[in-house]
């Protein structure tokens, strides 16, 4: 079984019933049964080795009653055996499990485990693993708080805004003046859906608080609120939002905060 997880990212879930050849000639059918199984998976999953992909799950009824051998053939961390079940997964399943021993179904105990496995969209985690290599996100540079094209903004900041990590540009906010009011302008992401972006305000930036937003179109609005325009761009996933200063104001200096929620 394969599970899209979203961009690149796929978990591969593998089931077999091994032979039961009564233990007999110390196990040799049972263990060329797991050697089918293993070069198998090898097959679907186009790697060289088991443990190369980070979401693969190994069930079933393996009949070897030496764990020892299960994994001399598998080369998995194992989750957990009875003797006769198995359960195996890479770390990035096994890391995300829970187990249990159900009662006897048949001649012995039957194993169960749950894997979490959240499913990406349009988060963070999805666009990593759009933009960075295996090895980047092996050395960290994939993390948010990095900054892989060094143009000042890091990868979560680049993410919020729909720009690439590795295309450097200019700061996250712009500035300036239409109909005499003042306004600040940045993009988002239409469908960020983990990010929430929040205007502060500050008459002599010892005191900060978030901007009293009014929504409308421009710089026409009501007193003692900011004005907001926004204008999608870019096929409809990116938005250009321009906020307008509050009217008659003299002063006032503003800062943009990006932060990571569930979403």
């Amino acid at each position: 079984m394969r599970i899209d997880l979203g961009g690149s990212r796929s978990a591969r879930i593998f089931h077999y019933h091994n032979t039961y050849n009564f233990d007999e000639n110390a196990f040799q059918s049972e263990k060329a049964g797991m050697v089918k199984f293993r070069d198998w998976i090898l097959q679907k999953t186009g790697v060289t080795s088991l443990t190369a992909a980070p979401d693969l799950i190994a069930v079933g009824d393996f009949n070897l009653t030496s764990s020892v051998d299960v994994l001399a053939i598998m080369s998995m961390p194992l989750v957990h055996a009875n003797g006769r079940d198995y359960i195996m997964a890479n770390p990035a399943a096994k890391a995300r499990t829970t187990l249990w021993t159900n009662p006897a179904l048949s001649d012995h105990n039957g194993l169960a485990a749950s894997f979490d496995l959240p499913l990406l969209h349009d988060r963070y985690e999805k666009w990593v693993l759009d933009a960075f290599t295996d090895g980047e996100l092996r050395s960290g540079l994939g993390l948010p708080g990095q900054d892989a094209d060094g143009d000042g903004k890091s990868n979560f900041t680049e993410y919020a805004e729909n720009h690439h990590p590795w295309r450097p540009l200019p700061a996250p906010v712009s500035s300036g003046l239409k109909e005499g009011r003042p306004f600040a302008a940045f993009r988002r992401g239409a469908n960020r859906t983990d990010v929430r972006f929040t205007l502060h305000h500050s008459p002599d930036l010892n005191h900060w608080s978030p901007a009293a937003i009014a929504e409308g179109a421009g710089p026409a609005n009501a007193v003692g609120k900011h004005a907001i325009s926004e204008t999608l761009l870019e096929n409809n996933e990116t938005s250009k939002l321009e906020i307008f200063a509050e009217k008659n104001s003299i002063q006032g200096f503003y800062k943009l905060q990006i932060e990571r929620i569930s979403p």
